[in-house]
């Protein structure tokens, strides 16, 4: 086995030239990614060639791309003397866009929360008004309670189809009231943070608009009557997140607009 020794490298080598913990190497070995060139049959060493320092290197690419490691197996040949590297490297980036757009969707969610932060202090200081840019939102009927089991469920169904569509939605989270010359509908909602909406699934698309945010802590039948007391063709009522989250008693605020609004419903 000398002569063989001199070619090959010792996981305790195969260690220093990655930085790869023993441990993981060998449970690399366990997952079927990693099989060693040669098991000495009296003292079961392993011994690995250099090629496989790249295929270490892969694995460690894969751990940080979230690959689970026995998708390796199909860039693999069945005996694991080659693996077919640009197919992988292929597979990789697809994986690495994937998680760039995650990574993105979370900085969306994090500006999202501010937002309503920045929302809450003003609402201290009484009404005003803002200046929204263009928004949309994922929407399905609904006319009842914001507050209830059939809200919570409603809009469980709907985040199921927005994640199973490969969707993103963020955390401004409520109710929408849409009026027109003949009736006025009312729509669960999340804020949709795709670049644009996911095209099957219902959603709402307001060009940059105009609204007047107030106190929002009414009933169901009491926003229907002050939409019509207003005129109000866009009426949002949306969960107030304080600096302090109040995590045992819900407030929100009402969006509306004073104005035409600039929108197009989809379904």
């Amino acid at each position: 086995m000398s002569e063989i020794n001199q070619d090959l490298l010792t996981i305790g080598q195969l260690q220093q030239l990655t930085g790869t913990h023993i441990k993981s190497l060998r449970y690399y070995e366990k997952v079927g990614v990693l099989i060693p060139a040669y098991i000495d049959p009296d003292s079961r060493y392993r011994y690995y060639s250099l090629s496989q320092v790249h295929l270490v290197f892969v694995i460690q690419a894969a751990i940080e791309l979230d690959i689970p490691l026995k998708t390796l197996n199909k860039f693999l040949s069945p005996e694991h003397r080659s693996l077919n590297l640009n197919d992988f490297l292929d597979y990789g980036r697809q994986m690495a866009e994937e998680k760039i757009k995650l990574i993105e969707s979370q900085f969306a969610l994090i500006d999202d929360l501010r937002a309503n932060l920045s929302l809450s202090k003003q609402l201290e200081q009484g009404d005003f008004m803002i200046t929204e840019k263009p928004r949309m939102y994922y929407v399905t009927p609904f006319d009842g309670e914001l507050n209830q089991q059939a809200a919570y469920s409603t809009l469980g169904e709907l985040a199921k189809n927005i994640m199973e569509a490969k969707g993103h939605y963020g955390l401004e989270v409520g109710m929408v009231y849409i009026k027109s010359a003949t009736c006025l509908s009312s729509y669960l909602f999340f804020d949709c943070l795709d670049s644009k909406p996911i095209s099957h699934l219902p959603h709402l698309i307001i060009q940059e608009q105009a609204y007047t945010i107030t106190q929002g802590n009414l009933t169901n039948d009491e926003i229907k009557s002050f939409i019509h007391q207003t005129n109000a063709q866009l009426t949002f009522k949306v969960e107030q997140i304080d600096e302090q989250l109040d995590l045992t008693n819900l407030t929100y605020h009402l969006k509306y607009t004073e104005e035409e609004a600039d929108f197009q419903l989809v379904f």
